[in-house]
């Protein structure tokens, strides 16, 4: 890591590890900077600590948080060590909610524990989303069984009350909806730029049951015309199936997109 000007910029961990090979001035001057007031007893924070404009705002360092004006309320306590590798929590209505950020080569999602959220590709949106809270965003699974009732295994956007789970673990978030025997895991691969949604449906008695199975999504992406995806599964016990599918469109470039 070491170059002819001080330390490299950083490593890049995307595919074989490598050196990136830039210097940042002021990268190397901070550290430099935290290097002296280690060694001269905490002389620079001594010196920024002195100057006028800092004293001015001191106050506010002491002001207390207007416990009036907060409306939503944390409904898990966190302490030092704790270990988030591994996260899970119960969605309660009301609760002020967690997400997560996946993030895998150039593609991103993020993600809320009641599965809203959005993805981004090289910065672009690729599904609509609004700042409104109280507009749903995201990409969502409906299942319809042969009497018409449907589920999904995310407490979105039905934001009904039954027994929802979201966890939150390396590299993915899982949602259950053990109510209804219905779950779903979403992922940000590095090996390709783009996500992946499973879904799965649980069996618990002996007859095949037959359902109707949609993905919707609000693409942001004008190159793509088809919103939503619409297929069937059949799932019979013990037999498992795996189905994929994929719709094309060409860019004004020629080149072509995929949404699978």
């Amino acid at each position: 890591m070491l170059g002819d000007f001080g330390l490299y910029e950083a490593l890049d961990a995307r595919g074989a590890i490598r050196i990136v090979p830039e210097f940042m001035a002021h990268h190397l001057g901070m550290s430099m900077v935290a290097v002296a007031n280690y060694l001269k007893d905490d002389a620079v924070k001594k010196l920024f600590s002195n100057a006028d404009v800092v004293k001015s705002a001191e106050i506010l360092l002491s002001e207390k948080q207007n416990e009036s004006k907060v409306k939503n309320v944390r409904r898990t306590k966190f302490s030092k060590g704790d270990d988030f590798s591994d996260f899970s929590r119960k969605i309660t209505p009301g609760a002020f909610p967690f997400s997560a950020i996946l993030s895998g080569s150039d593609y991103a999602v993020t993600i809320s524990d009641g599965g809203e959220g959005y993805s981004t590709w090289r910065g672009v949106l690729v599904n609509r989303f609004s700042k409104n809270i109280d507009d749903v965003s995201g990409g969502f699974f409906f299942v319809t069984d042969e009497n018409g009732k449907t589920i999904t295994p995310t407490f979105a956007p039905f934001y009904e009350n039954k027994e929802y789970k979201t966890t939150f673990e390396t590299g993915k978030v899982r949602f259950e909806n053990a109510s209804d025997n219905v779950s779903a895991e979403v992922y940000a691969p590095y090996v390709f730029s783009g996500e992946v949604r499973r879904l799965y449906i649980k069996n618990d008695g002996e007859e095949t049951k037959k359902y109707h199975v949609v993905f919707y999504e609000d693409l942001a992406l004008q190159i793509i015309l088809l919103r939503t995806q619409f297929f069937q599964i059949y799932l019979s016990k013990p037999q498992k199936s795996t189905t994929i599918l994929s719709q094309r469109g060409k860019a004004e470039n020629g080149k072509t997109i995929c949404v699978l």
